[in-house]
């Protein structure tokens, strides 16, 4: 049985590791890894997969606590300001299971950026939710749901309120459309990623848009969805107010790559120190 030294936030670590074809009975009961093919080398391809994963997880955890506490924020102002709820219950739905959806599955298959093993390792009590990206999480969160409530709140007085409803419903849409994109990465900009690499997460935001079309200007799903036909200048709004806060967080990454990476690879007091 060999001993691999790996090195965490804390010291040294040691794992032991048997071979899965020439070892003995003795020395795989006795370790705590068993290499089936006999080769060191799927070490190194195991952690480089299991980092990938876990960044996986966290994108597709922060897209969905960002947008989620999005809509409730929209709705807590503009109950608040406005005296009425932005999106009714079932255009919640349609955003909860449809358009949330469409960026939850194709984060979980994103591709591995290629520096995966250039990170530094993680602590073991560092879990998929670390103080950068809860504050990141906030911050867009904030954005998203103040965003659709000035969209709301504009229109309101202008307009019916099925179509200020309309608006809303199509802004917080929009933002998730963008921020399923900004979400690949919370260091690496969208051109480093490469826009068209993750061809499932593409096409899967091109069949949310055109469902979101569809709910707006199909008769029947009008009725359905209580929604009216959107003017191109009110589009206008929505994708400005979308794409802004995509171009901001984006330049952030730019500029910024690491302003929410405090604690992402061992406890924040122990990195303060």
């Amino acid at each position: 049985m060999q001993h691999l030294e790996v090195a965490d936030a804390g010291g040294f670590i040691y794992v032991g590791i048997a071979m899965g074809i020439t070892g003995t009975d003795v020395a795989k009961e006795a370790s705590d890894m068993v290499l089936a093919d006999d080769n060191f080398a799927s070490v190194v391809a195991a952690v480089d997969e299991g980092r990938a994963i876990f960044n996986r997880l966290r994108n597709v955890l922060f897209y969905t606590l960002n947008t989620n506490f999005g809509e409730l924020i929209a709705l807590l102002l503009a109950i608040y300001f406005v005296g009425e709820s932005p999106l009714l219950a079932v255009q919640i739905l349609w955003v909860n299971l449809v358009t949330d959806t469409a960026g939850d599955v194709p984060l979980g298959l994103e591709p591995k950026f290629g520096d995966e093993l250039k990170h530094p390792p993680r602590h073991p009590g560092i879990g998929l939710i670390f103080p950068g990206q809860f504050v990141r999480t906030v911050v867009i969160a904030l954005l998203v749901g103040l965003g659709t409530f000035l969209v709301f709140r504009w229109a309101e007085p202008r307009m019916g309120i099925d179509e200020a409803r309309t608006m809303a419903f199509c802004t917080i849409v929009a933002f998730e459309w963008f921020m399923a994109f900004a979400a690949r990465s919370d260091e690496h900009h969208i051109l480093q990623l490469g826009l068209l690499r993750n061809k499932t997460l593409v096409i899967s935001i091109s069949i949310a848009i055109a469902l979101q079309l569809a709910v707006v200007y199909v008769p029947f799903l009008q009725v359905a969805f209580r929604t009216v036909p959107l003017s191109i200048a009110e589009w206008d709004i929505i994708i400005g107010a979308a794409g802004g806060l995509f171009v901001l967080e984006e330049m952030r990454k730019v500029l910024f790559p690491r302003l929410f990476s405090f604690g992402k690879y061992k406890p924040f007091r122990m990195q303060a120190k």
